[in-house]
């Protein structure tokens, strides 16, 4: 599993939106598969070393539940509910 992150290569693309990505159809999409990443923000409060979860709407969550998969990132470290967390795979 990796984060598609944001890549300001596309002409279309608002620098300013919040928090979408459009990527035009037929362009390549970059991954990030390790490394510590920042993302937020998050909707739960959460501790050091919980898993990190995907759900198919492109969320994320820290503990596990119906619908969600184990990404195989952790939380670096404390979160609280509307903050950023940085998430890590190493």
């Amino acid at each position: 599993v990796g984060i598609a992150q944001r890549n300001l290569s596309y002409p279309e693309y608002v620098v300013t939106s919040g928090a979408s990505l459009v990527i035009p159809e037929g362009q390549p999409v970059q991954t990030v598969v390790a490394g510590d990443v920042y993302v937020g923000p998050v909707t739960t409060s959460a501790s050091t070393g919980a898993a990190v979860y995907a759900n198919g709407s492109g969320g994320i969550a820290f503990a596990s539940g119906s619908g969600l998969t184990d990404t195989g990132w952790k939380l670096a470290g404390d979160v609280t509910s509307g903050g950023m967390a940085v998430i890590y795979k190493h």
